[in-house]
Formats: structure tokens, sequence, C-alpha cells
């Protein structure tokens, strides 16, 4: 109640009216007192509540001793206060004692300035105290310091716990207690492999934030969604601009000297790191997806972008389904728990671990300790002037894993990701950013929309190098990620961009380095010579580049032999001259009445690869070698430089059909040789084109299974797009079938099955009846054919069928497309086109039933009258 001088005191003597008024004093400090304790941050209220109970706890005990007067905090408190907690045991979680142990210094620490804090809100209550019965003396003071000296010597010696428990390691505490890279890179992983997709976007995004500006728990849980800004931070080179985010985590207070109202802005500075899996910018943009585009963060608030209190509150780190509301603490406890749990890393540090192992990742990088204590969100603190940015960029650039005196280059962020893809996040985020620009007072709403459209090309940047870590991760569920063309990107074509991006990239620190100590050395060398000298140096010169050019000759000449054949064996001269040889002998044979067994032609023999010798090696070595199941192999690597060298089989050569599929009919009767190759990797079009009797093909390309022998539609897709793989007798793999699909566009009209038998040919349109739906499905909806095979093996498990029973579904949904097809056109009026369609495609028209007769009716016996 507010103190009101005129109300209903008349009555009151003087001395009563004093009382009120002290009463009502009283009542405000005690008021102000709270308002003070309660402006605290949440973990600190927490912390202080459970504090006081073991205030009240030892203050019960020390009454029933009689050993303190009442319960007021003074200096013979305090004393006893310290005495008791420096030899009180440890508790557990449920408040039980730990036989054989002792607190540690800083719990001690945290019991005396909770009792002090107790202390104020005493002398508000009776100012009176703080002269009658002081608190703190040197004997306080030094007795806190004997007690925390002695806890630490304890646990130093290792006598801090029980008896049947091990001391604490000796590099406890101490810069030597670190985390190598391999135990980071694992508790990244587990931040990624949690199953909640919510654990899993937010446990990323503390993991990296907490890394790359050693926040504590509680800082990165305070943050809002508006505090994140762009802001492009010169390069301590003052050459290169980096582009960043800010957390502005500010606080307006009091100054200490003159109580001046001054604001002390603090930032937590977030850039591109050098390992895309730990990139704080990709993991933001990551949260802004989910929140935006699976939450419906602005349709469930209901935020009007053109009005800043309606989003100024909702915090970049919550949990449930307020956004208001930040993370509780125990439940970043847990993320961190859980991850470490993963990883195999034991630290007690959860929350806290990365501001922990921080200085010394600082350290390595050469960052001065000075900058390193200036990175993080201090309450309390200010920086060194008040609005201008104070940013320590060395320990900015070495959080993110690059050295001040070395350029700023995410080698992974100069992959190009496809346009298509970055409008799939976030694709309000141009529109909002218009409708607000130019407007007053809404500057940061349009720095950070175009934030968020900055940030999309390092979302699908770093999760292509995580899909490659984590490819099961909960993560490739988010819209963004889940996308086949995305993930098929990420699978190949980064991939390959990224190899080219490192290889271009080199070290190029180490190579400019290298550049300016040979650069120095030659100006310093060129300046002592004299015009003699320099004559000389000529001279030497010319003669050594003489000498390159015979060398150059010499090599060339006697490399000559390793480069492909000009004008040597060719297999159509060689074919061209034994048919009119065979001619010939035949036309000698009948006129002199001599069968051409007698001719002495050598029996025909499978074609064989000669032994390879140091001399032989390159001379003979045409790309064709034999298995031990006397089948041709080709070679799909190119032959070694090294004349020494064979070429070594894979598992991915090429099967050749037999040597007499290379010859012309009619040439049968005589030693056949496989075609001459060269000495590159063959390809299946290269072998194609030396093909004279495809009917030679089936025998050796024919289908290895039955329908029902492959379990899955992918494996009979595999044979006709891929090719089959063919092993030997141990088991072992020795090659690779052509894909049926080629052999059918190369022989048209089924050349190459000519050779099979005539029980084959049922069988084949069976084979073939999924594989073309397939292909035919996929080009009329304009989707990948993995998506019409995840659709017939859902048909297939649902059915409970092989594929044989599969086969007689397809087909009849087929038929089923072709006669509604058919009533379409009959409807339409387009009878004669549909007729004419269907004479073309075949199975695609569809031919008039014949109505059959009626069956006649038995024959009546005559009955014969006698």
């Amino acid at each position: 109640e507010e103190f009101d001088e005129d109300s209903d005191d008349e009555d009151l003597s003087p001395q009563e009216k004093e009382a009120k008024f002290e009463a009502f004093k009283t009542q405000t400090r005690v008021q102000w007192a709270k308002e003070v304790e309660g402006n605290r941050r949440v973990g600190g209220l927490r912390t202080q509540q459970g504090l006081v109970r073991f205030w009240e706890e030892f203050i019960s005990i020390k009454l029933a001793a009689k050993e303190v007067k009442d319960k007021i905090v003074d200096e013979h408190s305090l004393l006893l206060f310290i005495s008791w907690n420096a030899s009180r045991p440890k508790r557990s979680p449920r408040g039980h004692e730990i036989p054989g142990t002792f607190i540690g210094a800083s719990q001690i620490k945290k019991h005396f300035f909770s009792a002090l804090r107790i202390r104020k809100d005493q002398e508000a209550l009776n100012p009176r105290i703080r002269d009658e019965r002081r608190a703190t003396s040197d004997v306080v003071w030094n007795a806190v310091k004997c007690a925390m000296d002695k806890a630490v010597k304890r646990v130093r010696s290792g006598m801090g716990g029980r008896p049947e428990d091990d001391a604490d390691d000796i590099v406890h505490n101490t810069f030597l207690d670190h985390v190598s890279d391999d135990d980071l890179w694992r508790i990244g992983c587990g931040f990624l492999m949690h199953r909640n997709l919510r654990s899993v976007v937010n446990g990323h995004f503390a993991f990296c934030e907490q890394l790359a500006t050693g926040n504590r728990g509680d800082d990165v849980r305070s943050l809002r969604l508006c505090e994140m800004q762009p802001y492009d931070m010169p390069h301590p080179n003052n050459v290169q601009v980096i582009k960043s985010v800010l957390g502005l985590q500010g606080e307006e207070k009091a100054g200490l000297k003159g109580m001046q109202s001054k604001v002390n802005p603090v930032y937590s500075v977030l850039i591109a790191h050098k390992y895309a899996e730990r990139c704080p910018l990709a993991a933001l943009a990551i949260l802004c997806h989910y929140y935006f585009d699976v939450l419906n963060t602005i349709e469930n608030e209901e935020i009007d972008w053109k009005w800043n209190k309606s989003w100024r509150t909702v915090r970049l780190f919550y949990c449930g389904k307020n956004p208001k509301k930040p993370m509780p603490e125990q439940t970043l406890f847990n993320l961190w728990a859980a991850a470490q749990d993963k990883a195999e890393v034991k630290s007690r540090l959860k929350q806290h671990f990365a501001r922990h192992i921080l200085p010394y990742l600082q350290r390595q990088l050469g960052v001065p300790p000075d900058e390193t204590s200036r990175m993080g969100w201090k309450r309390g603190q200010s920086y060194y002037d008040t609005y201008a940015p104070a940013l320590p960029k060395s320990a900015i650039l070495a959080a993110h894993g690059f050295k001040a005196c070395e350029p700023y280059n995410p080698v992974w962020t100069n992959v190009r990701v496809p346009e298509q893809f970055l409008a799939l996040v976030c694709p309000m985020a141009e529109s909002i950013a218009e409708s607000v620009r130019g407007e007053e007072n809404k500057q940061g709403t349009t720095y950070f929309w175009d934030m968020i459209a900055s940030l999309r090309p390092y979302l699908f940047q770093s999760a292509a190098v995580i899909f490659k870590m984590c490819p099961k991760s909960p993560l490739f569920k988010l819209p963004a990620l889940a996308n086949p063309d995305v993930q098929a990107w990420m699978k190949t074509t980064f991939q390959d961009e990224l190899t080219l991006c490192e290889a271009r990239a080199g070290n190029a620190f180490a190579i400019g380095n290298v550049e300016n100590a040979m650069s120095t050395s030659a100006l310093s060398s060129a300046n002592s010579l004299t015009s003699f000298e320099i004559q000389q140096l000529r001279a030497a010169v010319t003669e050594q580049s003489m000498a390159i050019v015979r060398l150059e000759a010499v090599f060339g000449r006697r490399t000559e032999f390793l480069s492909p054949t000009k004008g040597g064996f060719s297999m159509d001269v060689y074919e061209a001259r034994t048919y009119h040889l065979l001619q010939n002998q035949r036309r000698t044979g009948m006129s002199s009445g001599i069968g051409l067994g007698a001719i002495g032609f050598p029996p025909p023999r499978p074609p064989s690869t000669p032994i390879r010798t140091k001399v032989t090696a390159v001379n003979e070595d045409e790309s064709i070698y034999t298995t031990s199941e006397s089948g041709l192999r080709a070679y799909v690597n190119d032959s070694p430089s090294d004349p020494e060298k064979a070429r070594v089989p894979t598992q991915v050569d090429l099967v050749l059909p037999p040597a007499e599929a290379f010859a012309r009919p009619g040439m049968c009767e005589i030693v056949l040789f496989p075609p001459t190759l060269g000495r590159h990797g063959v390809t299946w079009a290269e072998v194609f084109e030396k093909i004279k009797q495809p009917k030679q093909l089936w025998k050796i390309y024919e289908p290895a299974k039955t329908l029902d022998s492959y379990e899955h539609v992918d494996a009979l897709w595999s044979v006709f797009t891929v090719g089959e793989a063919v092993y030997d007798a141990a088991g072992n793999r020795t090659g690779m079938k052509p894909p049926l699909v080629l052999l059918e566009e190369t022989f048209p009209k089924g050349g190459w099955r000519s050779g099979a038998p005539s029980s084959w040919r049922k069988m084949w349109q069976r084979f073939r009846e999924i594989p073309e739906w397939i292909q035919m499905k996929s080009h009329e909806r304009g989707v990948p054919p993995q998506e019409v095979i995840n659709e017939l093996e859902e048909i297939r498990e649902e059915k409970k069928v092989g594929l044989n029973g599969l086969v007689k579904i397809v087909k009849g949904m087929h038929e089923d497309e072709v006669e509604a097809k058919a009533r379409k056109c009959l409807e339409e009026g387009g009878i004669t086109e549909s007729a004419e369609s269907g004479n073309e495609n075949g199975r695609e028209g569809v031919q008039p039933r014949k109505r059959r007769a009626k069956p006649r009716a038995p024959r009546k016996r005559v009955k014969v009258v006698k």
C-alpha cells in the first residue's frame, strides 16, 4: 500500500505516525530487494533456492546446539557455515549423503555468496544490523579462501572421494584437459543421430553455435529470433570482407561511474566454418527452415512483419509449443548428454562443454588469451566502446578453423547450388523483405529476411557434407533435404565438384610462402651477380636447353612403341585375307577331290593370353585377356605407362562374347582371334562396333536367373540398366555383362536374341514386362524411375507375390490402361486413329473381339417304331 499522510491519521499520536512511516520505508526497501533478486537469470534463481535450503538446514542445527542466537547472517554464523560446508559430505541428487566424500571448492564459494544474498534481504528488513552485527571481515574472507584451498589440495592429492573411487585425472582443469578433433567429430555425429527431428535441429544448432562463439548453455537459450542480424566483417588483413551473422545480445544498465545510462552491446559472431559439418550459418539456416517451413511459426503466432512487437519476444531456441518461452535448461543438458553418450566421450561438462574447450582450441591457432576472453556473452561486463562493434576478429576466425594470417576461404562454399533448390527454403523471404523495405523502423526486419535468403546455399552445401557422414540422420526428413533430386545432387554432383574445388585450392598459404621465399632468394642472387657471371649463366642455360631437346628426342624415339599401332595389325584386313584364302582352298579341295579336313588347317582352339614378360608386356597388351573358365574379358582401365607392368583385372571388366562373334559368317573353320582394342580402357560401344554375328551374343549375355530368383524389383531393373555381374567358381566377381537396354538399342529387332532357343521367347516377354513398364511410366509422368520402382514394391508386398506374380499384375494394369484409352477414343469419335495406332504399336491397339457362335444342341436319337 502507498503511504498517505492525510488518511485517518488524525487520531494517531506522533509516535504512532513515526512508526507507520518507518514500516512503509521498510516495506519499500524489502520490495526493491525482492525486485533486484528477481532480476537475475532463471538459472541463478534456481541455484539460490537450492542453496537457501542448505542454509536453513545449517541454522536449524546450530540453533538446536545453541551455537547461534538467531537466524541473522553475521560474522560468527558465516564462520560456522564455512566450517560446516567444508566438512560435510557430498549428496546424491535425491539428497542422500555419500560417505567418504567432501564438496569441492566451487561449491564452498557458492554457499558463501548465497549466505551473503540472504544477508541483503535481512539488511533490507532491518538496516541497523549493518552496524550492530557486521557480516564480512578479513577473518571471514581468509576463512573462505582457506577452506577452498584445502578442498583443491584434497582433490589434487587424490583424497577427495570414497576409498573405492579413483582420483580425478591429473590433467583435469588444466590446459591439457581438452578433447581431440576426432572426439568433436563423434560428438557432432551424436547430435545428428538423435531419433527426433526437432532434437537433431536444436542440438546441431547448439553444438555449432557454442563451438563458434564460446557461449554457455544459458547464453544460447536466451537468444531471440530478431537478434540475428547480418553484418559484413572486415578481415584482419583489411582486404577481404567476411559475411557474418551477429547475435545482438545487448543489455541496458546504469554505468558504475556517475550512474549515467549507457548501452553495452554484446555480440555473438557467426561466419562460415572451415568444416561444413560445424558451420553455424548452415545450422541457423536449418533451424529457420524448420521453424518457418515445417512448424509454420508465422501463421501460428500471427506475426505481422510490419509490427515489431509481434515477433520481438519470439525465441530462437525454444522447446514446446510456445516460441516465446526459452528452452528449459534440462532439455539442453539432455541433448548434450545423449550426444556424448553416442560419441562415447566421458565429460562432466555438458552445456558449458564448448566454453571449456574454447581457450585450448584458440591457443593452438595462435590467438592471444586477451582476445579469447572477450568471446561469449558475459553479463555485467562491457566492451571497450559503446556502439562500435568491438569484435575479437582473430579469435572469431580461430573459432571457425582459420588463422588470421591466412586467406579466409571455406572451400565447400565454392560449390554452386542449383537455383531450383534454393526456392525450397523459406520461399516467402523475398516477398516479406520487399514489403517492409524502406519503411520507417523496419530496417532490422529487412536485414533479417535478406539474411535468410543469403543463408540458403549454406544449408544445402553443409547438408551434402553431413549426408556423406550420417546418411541416416533424421535431418534429411526436412522438406528441402528429403527431395529426391536434392539427395541425388548431394550424392554425386556435389561430391565431384567439391573434389575439384579442393584440388584447385590446394594449400594456398604454404604455396605463397614458398613462392615468396624463392622470389626473394632469386632477386638477392641476381643483384649480387656481375655482368660476367650473368653471361656465364646465360651460356649454361643455353647448353642445358640444347641438352633437354636432345633428351626429348631420345625419349620420344625409345617410347614410340608405347603408342597405339599405326598401320600395323588390322582385324578387317586379317578377316579379308583369311576369307579369300578359305575360298581358294575350298575350290582347290573340291576340284582335286580332297576334303577340307585334309588341307592341314590346325584345329580350332579358344583364344589364350600369352605369358607376359618385361619385353612383351606392352607390345602384346591388346586389352583382352581370358579367365579360368576360358571366357574373354576386356580391361576397363588404361594400360600403365611403365612397360614392365601389366594391367590389373578388376571386378567390372567387360564380359566379351566368344571370338566367333567378331568374325564374319563363314570364318569359323579357321583359327579366330579376338579383336585388337588398343591400350586404353574399353567401352561397350567399342565392343559392339566390332560385332559381326549378333546371334552369338545370347549364349553369353542371356539372363542368368529366372524372374522369381530376383528378390526385389531393384535387382531386375539393375540388370536392364546397369548390367549383370559374373562370378567364378569360388564366388569372386570377375566382370560385368552389358545392360540389356543397351543391347536392345544397339541390335534392333532382337538381333542379339536370334540365337535364343524357342522356349526362351515367351520367358523373355515376361522378363521385359516390368522394366518396360517402369521406363514407360517414368517417361509419361516425368518422375525418376526409382519412384515407379517403389510403387511396384509396395504392390508386391501388399499382394505378397514374387516377380512372376507381379508381371501378371503389371500386364493387367497395362491392358486396363489400353482399354481406357481405346474407350476414350471411341467416345471422341477417333476409332480409325485408335485402330491405326494399335496396328503400329502392337500392344497399344485394341482388336475387336469375335463373337462366338452358340453351341449346337446335342443330337436326339431317333426312336425306331417297330
